[in-house]
């Protein structure tokens, strides 16, 4: 059985909430939880970030004499 602290979006406390845990160990679960935790905000963010491939980049050729 794991505690955990709930918040507001003030950051403020709100309360505590106990999770049962079967396939985690105590000391193992805190961590668990964190990259889960994670794993949701990236999988909420846009993704909308991109780079140029090699096909769509301009210029960088050889140097002429």
């Amino acid at each position: 059985m794991t505690t955990l602290e709930t918040l507001k979006w003030d950051g403020k406390k709100s309360g505590k909430v106990s999770l049962n845990l079967a396939v985690a160990k105590e000391t193992s679960s805190a961590d668990l939880i964190h990259r889960a935790v994670l794993r949701q905000l990236a999988n909420k963010r846009q993704g909308t970030a991109s780079t140029l491939t090699r096909s769509e980049v301009r210029g960088g050729g050889q140097k002429t004499i």
